[in-house]
């Protein structure tokens, strides 16, 4: 339920510049002690803190504090403190008590005792506590001793209360998940993982004609087929060709599925066909597999924290996705520190800086990277995996061992044991230790991964044989600072039966400034076939003027093997395009040349194409010097809702080549449903409507609510229409995070019971239906008249139901008050703030009726 004074700590979470201004008009508050009343009186500054709890995304929630001169310490008003994190908070003369759901905390300012459940009191120092006109002041470090120092952490610099997971209340929505849970956003799971018995299967398909010599022509395709059954999933992927009249299958997986998202000990439980790519080992195998690895794991949300300098006291506020993750007040020395989501891969964080003396902001774009092998600090992932597989294949040093023909080689006669173990040791780095047993090769390694200033991320990996063998490594390095990325990786095996790679090194690089980007690749590669390859190959692109860009790649390739000496190639293309429209048909022409392959300048000619809507048309026409002939290709594309088709067609040197190719999904539902999109994918309906009823469930004859910003973080968000946002493109099971702007909301008197941020639970390869309730309670107005009181400011009135307490409002100057209430009977009751006035003569029964405002008038009987 709502008081105004809790829309405002709502409001606050997201605009606490209201709250950071008070420092330039400080407010100065006298208070007397009620201890020792020999001492003159104290003088304290408001002042404006925030507080956090590890992974939360709003982490700058507003608190207020008060600063003595004299003492050089912060107080916090530890009732106010205690109800603003969610804690039912009670006052009985000199005693405040603090309860959630597991705990009790009880507080008396009268010794000085601290007592938490059944631990040992604590005993605090004279100059930590204080009581003073019905408020009760504790110092920061009072508050710590109540606690270990890791549960609670200040700072006095950037004003700001970190609290742990252990201190936030266990029934509150401020409070974060635990880091070990790994996927889940903040925000309370009010929409779970849903559950079918049969349906929403899933087929992508995929097929390729070649024709290279008339009358033989060549198929290759792929398929996938996912099936939600028996409360988990189906899955099949596997490969088809067709050469020379023989046909040819290859199944990769077939096994089935039961997730698990929310349990933190076991996220998921396979059996069947499956395939594992961990270095050093690759293969598939048929067996089970148990894991509490989150089942995408690209989604799980971490913490960056990023810091800079700006001016004294500005406001600095970070948006990523365009929602709002984190604001925060700069200290007198200008730092700041802002802590927001991160996930894997590369990112950006949309910096705002507001000068505390008004005007425009300034905007900063800081980029984020996150290695995939960085786990969230304090998270534990395992992974367990038994079973057999054909391990023949990988003694043969056979390249791509991962395609197993059924009926030729069948499903394997090897044992096959794999178990890994991975930790995140803290924000910034992570272990991990793997056991691998194949057949007579037993092997174990060990790994680190390391991100370095938030855009360096740096891993080493060591596989040692348990019981016979040489060892290998590898070492890795990946970098995404503003355009520049950097990727590196090496690879160095002694054992032909860890890798198929002797040697291997691999590095890339891209650049962009504003009219030019570049590209660089090297790679080296040695096998234990005695194979040895390396390539180098750098591209560059200038954006110049009238809508005209050049391009210039340049290759090297030289390769050696024992069947054949060494050789060494080098290749060139040059382009020259220039883009240009008509209405809606968009296209470009260019020039083109490349050579090096067979000589200097093997082709020159002219490229054009165009697109309208969903059809693309591609031309090139040109003259062959190496064969002394002309060249042409012509390329159709259709992108149709249901399917891509691709039709190719060239002439190289007097012969003919033809390709024919299409992809897309099917979905086997109500009604069947085509798509060109080859992948399977989760989607989201979001929507809120009126629960008159109040039961959380949408009835046929319950509208919808227009004009909620509804946002979700990590998806792709767009509108359906006024009432109904649709968001795409979500991992299967895992956790997404709804945002809703309180500004948003229509009318102040509707309230969001499921509060302005939570999550949901994307269901595997369906669209889910989440409505949002939203209450419509009635805004009551009361005066007071008659208060004994010298100030009306001094009274408080509250809200009950029963025995329950709903809410409670302070009274203005001229005696008024209002409140947020939903229909029903409740007893009000006035309270003097000081305790030194009875006044039951005000309480009374009131009913709140349907309606937009109900004023009523407070009398003593």
């Amino acid at each position: 339920m709502w008081s105004v004074r809790h829309i405002r700590l709502r409001c606050g979470r997201y605009i606490p510049v209201m709250l950071f201004v008070v420092c330039c008009v400080p407010d100065i508050v006298w208070a007397q002690e009620t201890e020792e009343p020999e001492r003159p009186l104290r003088f304290l500054q408001e002042t404006p803190w925030t507080v956090s709890t590890p992974g939360a995304l709003y982490s700058s929630m507003p608190v207020l504090a008060w600063w003595d001169f004299e003492a050089g310490r912060y107080y916090l008003d530890i009732a106010d403190f205690f109800d603003r994190l969610g804690f039912n908070v009670s006052a009985q003369d000199s005693v405040i008590e603090a309860r959630d759901a597991g705990r009790i905390f009880t507080v008396d300012f009268a010794t000085g005792r601290v007592l938490q459940d059944t631990s040992e009191p604590v005993e605090l120092a004279p100059e930590d506590f204080f009581a003073s006109e019905g408020r009760h002041y504790l110092a920061l470090e009072g508050v710590q001793a109540m606690f270990t120092p890791a549960a609670m952490q200040f700072d006095t610099s950037t004003l700001h209360i970190r609290l742990s997971t252990a201190m936030a209340p266990l029934a509150s929505a401020f409070t974060a998940r635990p880091a070990a849970s790994g996927n889940h956003a903040h925000g309370p799971l009010l929409y779970g993982r849903s559950r079918k018995f049969l349906g929403n299967t899933h087929v992508n398909y995929r097929l390729t004609r070649s024709d290279r010599q008339a009358g033989s022509p060549s198929y290759n395709g792929g398929f996938q087929v996912h099936s939600n059954a028996l409360g988990g999933r189906l899955a099949a992927e596997g490969a088809l060709s067709m050469v020379g009249g023989q046909t040819t299958t290859r199944f990769r997986s077939l096994n089935y599925l039961l997730d698990f998202p929310d349990s933190p000990l076991l996220k998921r439980a396979e059996i069947g066909r499956m395939s594992i790519y961990e270095w050093p080992v690759r293969t598939i195998y048929d067996g089970i597999r148990l894991s509490n690895m989150p089942l995408s794991t690209r989604y799980v949300q971490r913490e960056a924290v990023v810091r800079g300098i700006a001016e004294p006291d500005a406001i600095i506020a970070a948006s990523v996705g365009g929602v709002l993750a984190d604001r925060v007040r700069a200290d007198a020395q200008g730092r700041y520190t802002l802590r927001i989501p991160a996930y894997y891969g590369s990112s950006q964080a949309l910096l705002e800086i507001a000068p505390p003396g008004g005007g425009p902001p300034t905007t900063i774009t800081r980029h984020l990277f996150i290695g995939e092998d960085l786990l969230p600090p304090g998270a534990f992932w395992y992974d367990i995996r038994a079973g057999v597989d054909d391990f023949k294949n990988i003694r043969e040093g056979l390249d791509d061992f991962n395609d197993i023909r059924i009926g030729r080689d069948g499903f394997g006669d090897t044992f096959f044991g794999f178990g890994q173990a991975r930790y995140g040791i803290n924000r910034s780095l992570s272990a991990k230790a793997t056991f691998i047993g194949v057949d007579s090769l037993m092997v174990s390694t060990v790994g680190l991964t390391q991100n370095l200033w938030g855009f360096l991320t740096t891993g080493a990996e060591l596989a040692l044989p348990i019981n016979d063998g040489g060892s290998a490594a590898r070492v890795s390095m990946r970098m995404s600072f503003n355009r520049l990325r950097l990727q590196a990786e090496a690879e160095f095996s002694e054992e032909s039966r860890l890798s198929f790679y002797k040697r291997r090194l691999q590095t890339q690089l891209s650049f962009g400034v504003r009219r030019m980007s570049l590209f660089l690749n090297a790679a080296q590669a040695r096998t234990f076939s005695g194979g040895d390859n390396v390539n180098v190959s750098g591209s560059t692109t200038l954006t110049l003027p009238r809508r005209t860009s050049a391009l210039v790649t340049v290759g090297l390739v030289r390769t050696q093997s024992v069947l054949s000496s060494e050789s060494l190639r080098m290749h060139w293309k040059a382009s020259l395009t220039r883009a240009a429209s008509f209405k809606r048909l968009r296209g470009r022409l260019g020039l083109q040349a490349d050579g090096g392959v067979r000589e200097q300048a093997d082709f020159a000619g002219a490229t054009f194409y165009a697109y309208y809507k969903k059809v693309s048309l591609g031309l090139r026409a040109g003259y062959d010097l190496a064969y002394d002939n002309m060249q042409a290709s012509v390329t159709l594309r259709l992108d149709a809702p249901w399917v891509s088709v691709n039709n190719h067609s060239s002439i190289e040197s007097g012969n003919p080549y033809h390709r024919q190719s299409f992809y897309g999904s099917m979905e086997l539902g109500r009604p069947m449903r085509f798509s060109r999109q080859a992948h399977m994918r989760s989607s989201a309906l979001l929507q809120a409507y009126y629960d008159v009823d109040r039961d959380g469930r949408r009835d046929p004859e319950e509208s919808l609510v227009e004009g909620l910003d509804i946002k979700v973080v990590k998806a792709r968000v767009q509108r359906v229409d006024a009432s109904v946002v649709r968001a795409d493109f979500l991992a299967p099971s895992t956790a997404y995070q709804v945002v809703i702007d309180p500004a948003s909301v229509p009318d102040p008197a509707l309230q969001l019971p499921t509060g302005t941020t939570f999550s949901f639970m994307s269901d595997p390869g369906s669209t889910k239906r989440v409505d949002i309730p939203v209450h419509r309670n009635t805004i009551v107005q009361g005066v007071i008249e008659g208060l004994p009181l010298s100030s009306p400011t001094q009274a408080s009135v509250i809200f009950f139901q029963g025995n329950e307490e709903v809410l409670s409002s302070e009274v203005s100057q001229e005696g008024a008050f209002s409140v947020l209430l939903p229909p029903g009977v409740y007893r009000l009751e006035l309270r003097d703030l000081l305790g030194q006035e009875n006044l039951q003569a005000f309480a009374r029964d009131v009913e709140v009726q349907e309606g937009a405002v109900q004023d009523i008038l407070v009398r003593p009987f």
